[in-house]
């Protein structure tokens, strides 16, 4: 695919947002099983990774190139909330609400990324 900052960042944040949809359907799926623990990405390890991510230009070779990727985010069991007596802590209209701003996070940043290419396409054409 194209090597450039924007498509990286952008595909990152597809990437971080699917596996965030894969762990909230778990979630919902799990809702009546005894004793299981809501699962979520962690932000903190997300914002951290993203900071260390940050473009520097190198205006001298003596300067320190930036750091490499660490993976995809730590994947964290919550343990908040309110268990109910199954030991359950997963909140349906909760977990849905998640899902559906995932989702929507999701179709922003896939429109943006089409845009980018749609205008990368435009550059290549020549078309006005």
């Amino acid at each position: 695919m194209i090597d450039h900052p924007t498509v990286n960042t952008m595909k990152r944040a597809l990437d971080v947002s699917a596996l965030r949809h894969e762990l909230l359907a778990q979630n919902i799926a799990n809702v009546d099983t005894p004793g299981y623990r809501r699962i979520d990405l962690s932000f903190a390890t997300i914002l951290a990774d993203a900071e260390k991510q940050l473009a520097m230009d190198r205006t001298n070779k003596a300067h320190l190139p930036g750091k490499e990727d660490s993976g995809m985010p730590l994947i964290v069991r919550r343990v908040e909330g309110a268990a109910r007596n199954d030991g359950n802590n997963v909140v349906i209209e909760t977990e849905m609400a998640r899902l559906t701003q995932n989702t929507m996070y999701f179709q922003a940043v896939s429109a943006q990324l089409g845009k980018y290419f749609d205008r990368l396409r435009l550059v290549i054409s020549g078309r006005r």
